[in-house]
């Protein structure tokens, strides 16, 4: 993949002549998978809000026009507004028009679809050495998103929302360097950026600068609670072996992260939401990497990139990633493998993949801030997404460990029953 052949010091003019021979061996191959499908003059339809993928790439628009010559169909996007898209699926599989669709689908609600059979297993029509062929990010995904050892996601995946949507630190190069502190991403080659080294930089860049008694200059905007757990090797909820959705905000991971998210607040480092590290107010911005591409243009100091640092209960560095996108197909399907044929044939999962890659290397401005993620993409594991989080109703509960109402390890422990109850209803039956 280009991110292996880059590490290794090879050229970019190298290494698009060989993306480009790669890209042409794939596309040969994937012309005569595609002429083993026939729709007959079938429309497929992707539902989905997310458009810009199929307006603003021209290869791919030409993809989708040999695509319907090739499986003898049409293609269509039934585009969706935010916040409807499902309701569109719903009411497309009610009315049996959804036959030949290709859903876009969040990890937030693909488990709840999947438990109330409204999606199709794609493992009853694909082999495992299809899904074996994949990149290796594609498979961690289609991993982390089964159901009851059922698979529902396609191989090509939308990369830019797994990746885009992975927590990193933000950090203001000239404010480390003012302050005297180590550069961040020195510590993390070193692999020496862990949770004592953010509460070291978080202690001295809070300051009362002008001397008038009140904080001025904050260590970090917020703390995101779900990538401080998953830093810390924790995480709200596991599967057993038994394929049962199983609440462990309890462990004694969560609660260290919990913990020490209270006493960092606490002891005011952290400022809030805003653009506060646009403005240089705070010296680091925790956030999904999209926040972090869509304000570079504005920011008008040194900065780099880092992933989260590492909690005493995790031996190497975590990519949290709460939400992406996935495509998948309804129950009603007419023809899965046809479909996913279709789907892989316009989105060749190994080049769509390096395809983003190579969007991102033009996106930020350092070599070192795109090596920091291409060792996000090279290393995420499915361990770093969070596991039904969107379904667990807790948020209120941890306001009241982080305002000192209640001592975090029994409040988490007391709300067990309780969690475990709505887990049991979505997902244990």
């Amino acid at each position: 993949m280009v991110s292996k052949f880059l590490k290794g010091g090879f050229g970019l003019k190298r290494v698009f002549v060989l993306v480009l021979a790669l890209g042409i061996l794939m596309a040969a191959s994937l012309t005569g998978f595609a002429a083993q499908y026939d729709l007959g003059g079938a429309t497929v339809n992707y539902v989905t809000f997310v458009t810009h993928v199929f307006d603003d790439f021209p290869e791919i628009q030409e993809r989708m026009a040999m695509a319907e010559e090739k499986f003898n169909c049409k293609i269509n996007i039934v585009r969706s507004s935010w916040g409807q898209e499902e309701a569109d699926q719903m009411k497309r599989l009610l009315s049996g028009e959804s036959q030949y669709d290709i859903w876009r689908v969040e990890t937030a609600n693909i488990y709840r679809l999947a438990a109330q059979n409204i999606l199709y297993p794609l493992d009853q029509v694909l082999s495992e050495d299809y899904f074996n062929s994949l990149p290796d990010l594609s498979k961690e995904i289609i991993e982390a998103t089964k159901y009851k050892g059922h698979i529902y996601g396609m191989g090509a995946s939308d990369y830019s929302t797994a990746i885009d949507n992975m927590y990193f630190i933000a950090y203001n190069k000239d404010m480390f360097d003012e302050a005297g502190l180590p550069d961040p991403y020195e510590q993390y080659k070193a692999g020496t950026w862990d949770w004592n080294a953010f509460e070291i930089a978080l202690d001295t860049l809070t300051a009362d600068l002008d001397g008038d008694g009140e904080i001025d200059r904050w260590g970090i905007d917020i703390i995101t609670t779900e990538a401080l757990v998953i830093s810390n090797g924790g995480n709200f909820t596991t599967v057993d072996e038994r394929g049962k959705v199983i609440y462990t905000g309890d462990s004694d991971r969560v609660i260290e992260a919990l913990e020490k998210k209270t006493e960092w607040e606490n002891k005011g480092y952290t400022r809030g939401w805003g653009d506060f590290f646009i403005q240089g107010i705070s010296g680091m911005f925790d956030a999904p990497i999209w926040q972090t591409r869509d304000k570079a243009d504005v920011i008008d100091f040194e900065w780099g990139l880092v992933p989260y640092p590492k909690g005493p209960g995790s031996p190497d560095y975590a990519y949290p990633l709460r939400v992406f996108n996935l495509y998948a197909l309804p129950v009603n399907s007419a023809a899965p493998e046809a479909l996913v044929a279709l789907h892989d044939f316009i989105w060749p999962p190994e080049t769509a993949y390096d395809r983003y890659l190579d969007e991102l290397m033009s996106q930020y401005p350092t070599r070192e801030m795109y090596g920091v993620i291409m060792d996000a993409a090279e290393n995420w594991t499915n361990d770093d997404i969070l596991l039904y989080l969107e379904y667990l109703d807790i948020w209120s509960e941890l306001d009241k460990i982080y305002s000192g109402e209640v001592n975090a390890a029994s409040h988490m422990s007391a709300i067990r029953p309780q969690v475990q109850a709505r887990l049991d209803e979505l997902f244990n039956n």
